[in-house]
């Protein structure tokens, strides 16, 4: 009975120091601080001495801050079980869990488990701006979270990821903004911007060939594929073929058609094209016609052309062939197909085409009938082409007379120039010529008559001596007009309604007679440079 009394008494003075070792649970609560770390229990329940049951451990630590480190477990003294350990600490709301507790020497460890977090900080929610926000809980160098569309900020960074900082606010990508932004590969192209239309070109930046103008990314960066000396993107031969890329040459590769330079795609290669390939190709201005193809094959009526030497008729009107006007046989003054200089004996015509020029001693020139440069239609071959400069008195010119049996000056008479009009004599009306130059040059078309003319027997000479000029100055004032020419082969007609006569003929002459014509010529003013063809030169007959 002594010693069971004995060890009763033990036990109830152990349990009285255990109670009396209890934490002050509210005093803890009153100092709990959600930002301060917490602290591990750190008192060890003693162990009854030669007991069988060991003490209990260290008490449970505070709820842990934001890097609670857990209380370490008190040793166990004697008995036969260790003190318990010590809890884990836990931790603020974004913050880090503690540690779990350490066991005792003779304890189980602790929980390394992390504590659950606290609350976010206050000033997130406190609907102020404060001095590390750029907008009101929201932006700059806080945590809180990043601002919306209008918000202030004052760099990218502070605005939602959708969103970007322009003037100050928070505001959403567009395609006009002179920014790259949002999921544009470019400044204002690609990405969502290309699906509108607006795509990037060569050299700028992209993540797909659609982002491209040219509908092609290469390491992303927009790539002209055409130029790169590799078959690539939708080309059928290196560098050619495809949508992008100029159509192939001969014996290249080719799916279709249009990969073809000649439009002919054969057993996966292009053929060479032909002007009797039934295709549009080459340069030809319509199926095997024009272009390359003259002048073996001229277009005809109503068939497409590029210019006039496209054409039979030389005559390319709103892009087709159309007809030149009719010359009836008789009226052709000369078309220069015999390659002389004599006029056809034509409705009593009878002359040669002749050059002169003024006494200049600086004057220099060529003249000649020769073959036209690719023709001039399927029937023009020969014109008559004059070049020259450096005639600084009066200049140069070619004519012909055209009632003149002994080729000279003396012998030239005035021409009726009429045509038979069902039995009746009826005057042209004027002239029509077909002329070119090397460049822009006015030409003087100019008709001396029985009024103008020594010929006529009128007009009185001035002798060479009173004018300066050999054989005289008066009777070489004459009815003219002139005429641009251009570089392309053109048909002028000039009318006898539309002269002008020049001053200084003595006597002073009555109206233009085409029934006194005595001479058809071609003059350039003094000091040009000139470079000119001619060709067949026809009567005009009233409309």
């Amino acid at each position: 009975m002594s010693i069971s009394f004995r060890l009763l008494s033990t036990l109830a003075v152990f349990g009285s120091a255990f109670w009396a070792c209890a934490p002050d649970l509210d005093a803890l609560s009153s100092k709990y601080n959600p930002n301060a770390a917490g602290t591990g229990g750190t008192t060890a329940g003693s162990g009854g001495t030669g007991g069988s049951v060991s003490g209990t451990g260290g008490d449970t630590p505070e709820t842990g801050g934001t890097s609670a480190v857990g209380g370490t477990g008190g040793d166990g003294t004697g008995g036969t079980e260790a003190g318990a350990a010590g809890q884990a600490g836990e931790g603020a709301t974004g913050g880090t869990g503690g540690s779990g507790g350490t066991g005792g020497s003779s304890a189980t460890g602790g929980s390394s488990t992390g504590g659950t977090g606290g609350s976010p900080p206050s000033s997130c929610t406190n609907g102020e701006a404060d001095s590390n926000e750029t907008d009101i809980d929201c932006g700059g160098a806080s945590k809180c979270p990043r601002c919306d569309l209008r918000q202030h900020c004052g760099s990218n960074t502070d605005c939602l990821d959708t969103l970007f900082c322009k003037s100050g606010r928070c505001q959403a990508p567009s395609c006009s903004d002179n920014l790259q932004n949002g999921d544009e590969t470019g400044v204002d192209c690609g990405g969502a911007c290309a699906l509108d239309g607006i795509t990037c070109d060569d050299g700028i930046g992209c993540t797909v060939s659609r982002d491209c103008t040219g509908e092609f990314c290469a390491d992303e960066v927009c790539t002209d594929h055409c130029t790169s000396n590799k078959r690539e993107a939708d080309e059928t031969d290196v560098d050619c073929g495809g949508k992008q890329c100029a159509p192939c040459g001969d014996d290249k590769k080719c799916t279709v058609a249009g990969d073809c330079a000649s439009k002919i795609c054969t057993n996966k290669l292009c053929v060479p094209a032909t002007c009797s390939d039934e295709v549009v190709n080459q340069t030809e201005s319509d199926t095997d016609c024009g272009g390359v193809c003259t002048p073996l094959k001229y277009c005809a009526l109503s068939q497409s052309c590029n210019s006039a030497a496209d054409c039979a008729s030389y005559v390319c009107t709103s892009g087709k062939c159309a007809a030149d006007i009719t010359i009836a046989a008789g009226d052709m003054i000369d078309d220069f197909e015999d390659s002389n200089f004599t006029l056809p004996a034509v409705n009593g015509r009878v002359g040669n085409w002749y050059m002169f020029h003024d006494t200049s001693t600086t004057g220099v020139s060529t003249w000649a009938m020769a073959p036209i440069d690719g023709q001039r239609g399927p029937s023009s071959l020969v014109g008559q082409h004059t070049t020259g400069s450096a005639y600084t008195v009066w200049g140069y010119g070619i004519g012909a007379d055209l009632l003149n049996t002994g080729g000279g000056q003396n012998s030239k008479k005035p021409y009726n120039a009429s045509f038979d009009n069902g039995g009746t004599l009826t005057p042209y009306a004027g002239i029509t010529f077909w002329a070119r130059s090397s460049e822009t040059l006015s030409l003087g078309v100019v008709f001396p008559d029985g009024d103008t003319d020594p010929a006529g027997g009128i007009c009185t000479q001035t002798s060479e001596t009173a004018c300066g000029m050999l054989n005289g100055c008066a009777c070489d004032h004459h009815y003219l007009t002139a005429v641009s020419l251009g570089t392309e082969w053109k048909r002028y007609t000039v009318l006898f309604s539309a002269l002008s006569l020049e001053s200084g003929t003595v006597p002073a002459p009555g109206p233009f007679d085409p029934t006194r014509l005595v001479s058809i010529q071609f003059r350039v003013v003094p000091g040009a440079t000139f470079d000119f063809w001619v060709d067949d030169v026809a009567f005009v007959r009233p409309q």
